[in-house]
């Protein structure tokens, strides 16, 4: 009973880690779906191109085209605010990265610990939570990498973006009513 009990948690445990490493290969190296649920597509932070943390926050759907860079004519971005925010966008992806490789360690961490013939709950339960807190802070630096990209924006800029947010919404709101017409 015990041995079929570690074999089933063992399974999803497994199904877990290759769910989070391997759904969405091709995003930046290959991050998984929980990866990409927490940080986006790349780690992009409203930044540019593709998905990103302000995404993830919306259902996996782009809130306006390319994010702020890819909306530097609409927003009416200097050369500056450019660079600075690409610098941003840069060093993000590189948390990302890093972040990632530590959850990946631990998840294989935590496949090793399932893997024994006697589990160690505390140990499994020890690792889940630094799992669970590595997630979290990847978020909470999601976010504060989105307040500070919107930082860069003046007040005139801020308010443009508003209005795309706006726009955007009222898109995929037309979009949802066309799909179930149909």
């Amino acid at each position: 009973m015990a041995r079929t009990f570690a074999v089933v948690l063992i399974v999803l445990f497994c199904f877990v880690g290759y769910a989070s490493t391997h759904e969405c290969e091709g995003m930046m190296g290959g991050p998984g779906a929980l990866q990409v649920m927490m940080m986006g597509k790349g780690g992009d932070m409203m930044f540019g191109p593709g998905m990103g943390c302000d995404t993830m926050m919306h259902g996996g759907k782009h809130k306006c085209a390319g994010g702020l860079i890819g909306m530097r004519e609409e927003l009416g971005l200097t050369d500056a605010q450019v660079k600075k925010l690409k610098s941003m966008k840069m060093n993000q992806k590189k948390k990302a990265i890093d972040d990632r490789a530590e959850i990946q360690k631990m998840e294989l961490e935590l496949h090793e610990v399932m893997s024994e013939d006697e589990i160690d709950i505390k140990a499994v339960n020890s690792i889940i939570d630094k799992i669970a807190a590595k997630k979290a802070k990847m978020q909470k630096n999601c976010i504060r990498g989105m307040v500070d990209a919107r930082k860069v924006l003046t007040s005139e800029q801020k308010k443009k973006l508003k209005t795309c947010k706006g726009a955007g919404m009222k898109k995929r709101m037309e979009r949802k009513v066309i799909i179930k017409d149909d």
